[in-house]
């Protein structure tokens, strides 16, 4: 398009010679009010040359790109910032002062010219990451049909985050899972962080953690915050959503993770209890025995939040009838005399927290005599 010429050339004025010859007319006034006032001469010439200098900074000298906050032509962003191990990475070119649809991309990986990533538009590309502590660098060139141009590079560090949790519940000692949570759990979310840096692993102690739980951003954080704990709700099968981002102090490293712990049902079971063997763990649903023979049987539970079995009520029943545990241990029932060709004589236990009766659990089985 051609630029339209000015037909009357007295309007046409140059804004910027307009602006400082007003700016010095100002001036020579402000000189002539001074010398009326009684001003030395010397006086009024050096107001003159401090007024030329300030006109001739501010309007003449144009500002430089700094000065005006313009943000750079290109520059590049990882997501994630810091991949796993052998996870994809998508690397955007942003062009903030133009459009980068019709501007020319060419994309440089570990020092090699990448020609099939390259072209027109191609601002996004996709990459595999390596091994915990390999980096990826990635230089990016941009032009565009009307000459503007802009570099950048980004180097993209791997790392790892593992999170686990276990919940502040009993079970029993010989127990080997791990403790589940219920309803009003205290439970604990630990944070693995495995991050190198140059060839040294960082210790996970000297990070940068932020943890957020459900709709809270951020409630958390701190460097070696590793462990966040929270209290699960006081409603059944309420989950809750635990989210942490993980950096290095100088935020070369970022990691996030997030998990879902969702409570469960406090659970019991009823094991046939030796005076040899202890506590068979088989968790069968019925035992048979020989007539007029005595046995023991102990209830645990499992999940409910206390720290001890005697936080717990047990209320066993035999064949619908009230019986009483051992009155040390009341977790413990003794059963006599079972009559020669019984059927099946069911036995059930009832576990209660005694403090809220907010959690009880149940279980039933059944015995016979051969």
């Amino acid at each position: 398009m051609s630029k339209s010429k000015c037909q009357n050339k007295s309007k046409c004025q140059n804004p910027k010679k307009d602006s400082v010859f007003n700016h010095l007319g100002v001036g020579f006034d402000l000189a002539f009010e001074l010398w009326n006032l009684g001003l030395t001469r010397n006086m009024i010439v050096w107001t003159l040359i401090l007024i030329i200098f300030l006109v001739l900074t501010v309007i003449v000298v144009p500002p430089t790109r700094a000065q005006l906050s313009l943000p750079a032509p290109v520059s590049l962003v990882a997501t994630p910032a810091s991949p796993a191990p052998n996870s994809q990475v998508t690397i955007f070119a942003a062009t903030p002062t133009f459009d980068g649809r019709g501007a020319t991309f060419r994309w440089i990986v570990d020092g090699a010219a990448r020609s099939d990533l390259s072209g027109t538009g191609r601002n996004t590309i996709t990459l595999t990451a390596g091994r915990v502590g390999s980096v990826i660098r990635v230089n990016v060139t941009v032009s565009t049909p009307t000459g503007e141009t802009g570099a950048t590079s980004l180097a993209i560090t791997s790392s790892d985050l593992a999170l686990t949790w276990f919940a502040e519940n009993y079970a029993p000692k010989w127990y080997k899972g791990k403790s589940l949570a219920a309803a009003n759990s205290v439970v604990n979310i630990v944070a693995v962080p495995n991050v190198m840096i140059s060839g040294s692993r960082v210790r996970p102690e000297s990070l940068l953690y932020r943890w957020s739980l459900d709709d809270q951003e951020n409630i958390r954080q701190g460097v070696g915050e590793q462990t966040f704990r929270i209290r699960t709700s006081d409603l059944p099968k309420t989950s809750h959503y635990v989210r942490v981002a993980v950096e290095d102090t100088s935020k070369r490293i970022r990691q996030e993770g997030a998990i879902v712990i969702e409570p469960v049902l406090p659970r019991a079971q009823i094991y046939n209890l030796t005076p040899l063997g202890g506590i068979e763990t088989r968790r069968a649903a019925s035992y048979e025995f020989l007539e007029g023979s005595v046995f023991d049987f102990q209830a645990e539970p499992f999940f409910i939040p206390v720290s001890s079995k005697r936080e717990l009520a047990f209320d066993w029943d035999v064949a619908g009838e009230k019986v009483e545990g051992n009155p040390e241990n009341p977790w413990i029932l003794t059963v006599t005399n079972v009559i020669q060709g019984i059927t099946g004589l069911p036995i059930n236990v009832t576990i209660k927290d005694i403090q809220t009766s907010l959690f009880s659990a149940f279980k039933t089985i059944t015995i016979f005599s051969q």
